[in-house]
């Protein structure tokens, strides 16, 4: 067995659906092997080496807790994509508990190519590149984030690009959270205790400073806020988005009282993608993607958390 090419199992019961998967996404330095159900994926899994696992998320009623807890404890480094008909947000705490960074709608009419492009960017090295979100010849405007005082105007001036746009009240709230979480937590490791005791005396340099980048095309409004420090970690993220997600037994969100982690779960909301790249100790980037046809916006949105362990080659 040529140990370089790149396998993928998939566990999937409908038959009709795993065919189209495999037509759709296969490739020539990949293999994919198919089995039914966790149990038939455990086999497979005590006999090879897998690079990747795509697998169903299934309902509270028959989750799949128990195969998660396998994969767990045998194969803490396997990749996994997560595929759903249900809704993503129901089963946060699963995702959460499971450090799940990546789940799909299976119901998307661009599923399959939506599943591709992420199988592509989890075996790339981690481009931290705005372009290749956009159509090519796109333009792309990069600002330095040094002060705690470009938030306010930055925010202000990206929201009226939404001005048409039917979550254009929240944007600037959005903007507003996530660059201040960059400047804050990202660049200047400050706790999120009592932000009264906030320094906003500074000027961060280039090193360390957050990059603002903007672009659009004919489809789509796009930006990214990168931080160069890499604190972020997918666990973080899951923990409070659960938090905000999840509700207790009153009906309310667990988090309601929380004075931190609602930035990314914003962005999540009124966003129609929002992709987080992490390269741990290097670069964390949020990137936020709306389309400008809004029919196109849907309620059951993807999680895209991409952590990458190694060193990332592309600095």
């Amino acid at each position: 067995v040529n140990s370089s090419v790149y396998k993928i199992l998939l566990i999937e019961g409908n038959q009709k659906f795993a065919n189209k998967v495999i037509s759709k996404i296969s490739g020539h330095d990949f293999t994919i092997n198919h089995c039914c159900n966790e149990i038939e994926a455990q086999h497979f899994l005590d006999k090879q080496k897998y690079d990747l696992l795509i697998t169903e998320l299934k309902t509270s009623a028959n989750n799949n807790a128990d195969f998660f807890d396998f994969i767990k404890q045998n194969h803490p480094n396997l990749k996994r994509i997560v595929l759903t008909s249900e809704n993503t947000d129901e089963f946060m705490e699963l995702i959460s508990q499971y450090n799940i960074g990546l789940v799909l709608n299976k119901k998307e009419p661009d599923v399959f190519y939506k599943l591709k492009s992420v199988i592509k960017q989890i075996r790339a090295p981690m481009a931290f590149r705005l372009s290749i979100y956009l159509n090519p010849h796109s333009k792309i405007e990069t600002v330095k984030v040094k002060t705690s005082k470009q938030i306010e105007a930055i925010s202000k001036e990206i929201s009226k690009l939404y001005s048409n746009h039917q979550n254009e009240k929240n944007m600037l709230t959005m903007l507003q959270e996530l660059l201040t979480n960059a400047v804050f937590y990202g660049a200047r490791r400050e706790s999120a205790e009592d932000k009264s005791l906030w320094d906003h005396n500074f000027i961060l340099d280039d090193s360390e400073c957050i990059i603002f980048s903007h672009g659009k095309d004919e489809e789509k409004i796009v930006f990214s806020i990168m931080d160069q420090g890499g604190h972020l970690d997918k666990k973080t993220v899951l923990y409070w988005l659960n938090r905000q997600t999840t509700l207790d037994k009153n009906g309310l969100p667990k988090g309601i009282m929380d004075s931190h982690g609602r930035g990314i779960y914003i962005a999540r909301k009124i966003t129609d993608i929002l992709i987080i790249n992490i390269a741990p100790g290097e670069k964390s980037e949020c990137v936020v993607i709306n389309w400008l046809d809004q029919t196109k916006s849907c309620n059951n949105k993807p999680l895209l958390i991409n952590e990458h362990k190694q060193k990332n080659p592309l600095k």
